[in-house]
């Protein structure tokens, strides 16, 4: 799948409720409080929810996602996106490439 990029993923952290508060947002709402914390260079930390990652990340794994910084990610890096129907996904890239507007991500 290919989309517009948000952030770079580092490790999962385990999950630990009782140590940060918790705000419960809807797609659209995440995305934006996203763009705008990532835009100005603070790290975004959630919790994931699909399975699509598996066995590599699990549901209530804690994910943070860190600016890109002009910076384009490696194959193998996991990367935080909105997709084409406006949904935020964290996805492995498995190739790139130069476009006309820009690099090109492969995700997985």
């Amino acid at each position: 799948s290919t989309a517009s990029l948000e952030g770079v993923v580092g490790s999962p952290l385990p999950s630990d409720p009782s140590s940060s508060s918790t705000l419960c947002l809807d797609s659209s709402e995440f995305l934006g409080v996203c763009r705008e914390a990532l835009g100005r260079g603070v790290v975004v930390c959630f919790e994931a929810l699909g399975l699509s990652m598996r066995p590599a990340l699990k549901p209530g794994d804690v994910l943070c996602a860190e600016p890109l910084a002009g910076c384009v990610p490696e194959v193998g890096e996991i990367v935080l996106f909105e997709n084409a129907v406006g949904r935020p996904v964290v996805h492995r890239v498995v190739g790139r490439r130069r476009g006309r507007s820009g690099w090109l991500l492969i995700t997985s």
